[in-house]
């Protein structure tokens, strides 16, 4: 778990990177998505020490039917 708890300090923020995620997948798909998260972890660990995504929260696999 990160160091900010389970509580959301700031839920709008959240909603809004929640939006543009579900944005990208839209125009991009998912493994676009996913390659931008992928660096985005990469770019953060360059920043502070952060866990593996994989580690904290394991990816779902959505049924498009």
């Amino acid at each position: 778990m990160a160091s900010h708890g389970d509580v959301d300090k700031d839920p709008s923020e959240t909603n809004e990177w929640l939006e543009s995620l579900d944005g990208l997948i839209e125009e991009g798909g998912e493994s676009r998505a996913e390659y931008v998260l992928e660096r985005m972890v990469e770019h953060a660990s360059t920043k502070q020490p952060v866990r593996p995504l994989e580690s904290q929260h394991p990816v779902r696999q959505h049924d498009s039917r």
